[in-house]
């Protein structure tokens, strides 16, 4: 089980901290979009114990609206031109981390049964997001402003 928050707001919410705490003591990790305003990241993705993600083009490049940080962007995923759901019962094509996020939790909530991995640790998270990362592609040569450490 995961939890994907594909929302954000600039300041903590000590509600939303609370929540995401109570998931984590369960075992139940959690990722979030990390904004669309090409600034820091917003809460709930810019705390320590989420998966925070970021939004790329297909050609890997970080989408110019997506939230980027220092050390505050754990992963980078299609957020151009996704096709998904929309009111009615219709279908549109979408841009941003919210986008995004489904596919890391997606593959998030993989990971365990895979690797036959317990996630009742105090931070599911840890436990998840090395092999998350492990299999990710290295984006910094078509990202050069940005720097491995700088983070997208």
């Amino acid at each position: 089980m995961v939890i994907n928050l594909s929302l954000g707001f600039p300041d903590p919410s000590f509600v939303v901290l609370d929540a995401i705490e109570s998931a984590l003591e369960l075992g139940i990790p959690v990722v979030a979009a990390a904004g669309n305003d090409n600034a820091a990241p917003h809460y709930p993705a810019a705390y320590n114990a989420v998966i925070s993600v970021a939004a790329v083009e297909s050609s890997g490049v970080r989408a110019s609206f997506s939230n980027y940080g220092k050390n505050r962007i754990d992963l980078a995923a299609p957020g151009v031109g996704i096709y998904s759901t929309f009111l009615k019962g219709k279908y549109a094509w979408w841009d941003g981390t919210s986008m995004a996020a489904p596919f890391v939790s997606g593959e998030s909530a993989l990971v365990p049964s895979a690797l036959h991995l317990s996630t009742t640790e105090d931070h599911p998270t840890a436990g998840i997001l090395p092999y998350l990362k492990k299999g990710a592609d290295y984006i910094y040569s078509v990202n050069p402003t940005y720097k491995p450490g700088l983070q997208l």
